[in-house]
């Protein structure tokens, strides 16, 4: 943005133009520098980041478990989810919500965010499975009935 300092000089600069007064001579590499400034600052070319605060939407009381990509409890592309990305941290197995849908599990993560990317076997209808990398995390977590907060 165009300052006061050189709104005072642009307008210094073009009484002398007026008056005669040509001793303010420097002022065209100031406005110069600051046309460019505003040039590169170009709304479209700003971008602004979105703050990270979540609404939630729904809250539905659910079981949540825990898997790994074992064999025994995969199919036959144990890291391969039913989207088609590669499991890893965050995402999580349900029948219940679309893929894609964004969920938090508040009393047993906190802020942290998870995203459905697998599907679970049809005779788990309202249950979230949670990826473990790990089978000892997963089963240290165990099952637990818990609140989902969707956003």
């Amino acid at each position: 943005m165009i300052n006061y300092i050189t709104i005072a000089l642009v307008t210094a600069s073009l009484i002398a133009n007026t008056t005669g007064i040509t001793r303010i001579k420097t002022i065209e590499p100031l406005i110069q520098n600051e046309s460019m400034v505003l040039s590169s600052q170009n709304p479209s070319n700003i971008s602004i980041a979105k703050p990270n605060k979540q609404v939630v939407k729904k809250t539905h009381k659910m079981w949540v478990t825990a898997y790994t990509s074992r064999l025994e409890e995969t199919d036959d592309t144990p890291f391969i989810t039913a989207s088609g990305s590669y499991v890893r941290d965050g995402i999580v197995a349900t029948n219940f919500f679309s893929i894609g849908t964004l969920i938090r599990i508040p009393e047993q993560f906190g802020d942290k965010i998870f995203r459905v990317e697998d599907r679970m076997h049809e005779r788990f209808e309202r249950n979230v499975d949670i990826w473990f990398s790990d089978l000892g995390e997963a089963r240290k977590f165990g099952n637990r009935y818990t609140t989902i907060e969707v956003l």
